[in-house]
C-alpha cells in the first residue's frame, strides 16, 4: 500500500512521499443538508425534506512562490500533474485521511476533485486550491442503512469500520500528531 502525506505542521505538504510545492495557508472542510425535492399538487414551489448530508467538500489552499527552487509556473505545473495522476484518462485515486480536523467532521476517505489557481499582478506568486471531496462508497452506505435499521432503540452497537482497500493512498494531514 502506497503511503500518502499531508503535513501542514510547518506548512509543508507531502503526499505519496513527494513534498509538493508552496506553502499550506488554510484548511477548509464544508457539509450540507441533502434534500429531497418534490412538487406538491396545488402549491406553488417546491416540497424540500431533508434526508442525510451531502458528501463532504475538503480543500487545501497553497502559495507558489518564485524561489531558488522554481518558478511559481513551474510549481503549479507540479501540482497539476499529481491531480491528473497517470494521464487524462486515469481514475483518481481514493486516499484515506488521517488528521484530528477531519476526523471531528467524520471525514475519512476523499479523491482528489479539483485544482484551482489565480495570480495577481501585484507579486510573483501564484494561489492555488486544491479540493477534495468525501469519498464513501455505495457498498459503505447500504451497510449502514441495514446497521441503522438493526440497532436497539438504546443505540447500542453501530455501523462496523469500512473495509480496508488496499489500492488506497492514506493521507496524514497532521503529520500522525493525531
Amino acid at each position: 500500500m502506497s503511503s500518502a502525506i499531508l503535513n501542514f505542521d510547518d506548512g509543508r505538504v507531502v503526499l505519496a512521499g513527494e513534498e509538493l510545492p508552496g506553502l499550506l495557508a488554510r484548511l477548509s472542510v464544508g457539509g450540507e443538508v441533502r434534500f429531497d425535492e418534490s412538487k406538491a399538487d396545488g402549491l406553488s414551489g417546491k416540497k424540500r425534506t431533508p434526508i442525510g448530508w451531502e458528501d463532504a467538500a475538503v480543500s487545501l489552499d497553497m502559495e507558489l512562490l518564485t524561489d531558488e527552487t522554481g518558478s511559481c509556473y513551474d510549481k503549479l505545473a507540479v501540482l497539476d500533474r499529481m491531480f491528473k495522476g497517470g494521464g487524462a484518462h486515469a481514475a483518481p485515486k481514493v486516499l484515506n485521511v488521517v488528521n484530528r480536523h477531519l476526523r471531528a467532521r467524520g471525514v475519512s476517505r476523499v479523491v482528489f476533485s479539483g485544482l484551482s489557481s489565480r495570480e495577481t499582478n501585484t507579486d510573483d506568486t501564484i494561489l492555488a486550491s486544491l479540493t477534495f471531496k468525501e469519498h464513501v462508497p455505495p457498498v459503505v452506505k447500504s451497510e449502514e442503512r441495514a446497521l441503522k435499521a438493526n440497532t436497539p432503540a438504546d443505540g447500542a452497537g453501530g455501523p462496523a469500520a469500512p473495509a480496508s482497500n488496499p489500492k488506497t493512498i492514506s493521507i496524514d494531514l497532521d503529520g500522525g500528531n493525531g
